[in-house]
């Protein structure tokens, strides 16, 4: 996700945006240093004991990748 600040300068507001990314899984896999970065974050975010059936699928997967 990308967040953003931006000015309108005709109203002189300022807005503030999230864009999220969304990729699919097979992308992710073919790059090792991407799959590598997800996984870590992963694991940081989502600790193994507090995994859901989702999390730990994905957690699987990509620790296959590399």
């Amino acid at each position: 996700e990308r967040q953003t600040l931006r000015g309108l300068p005709a109203s002189g507001v300022v807005v503030f945006s999230i864009n999220p990314y969304v990729y699919q899984l097979k992308t992710i896999l073919e790059n090792p240093e991407v799959t590598e970065k997800v996984f870590r974050g992963l694991k940081q975010k989502y600790p193994e004991s507090t995994d859901t059936d989702m999390i730990g699928m994905i957690r699987d997967i990509l620790s296959d990748g590399f």
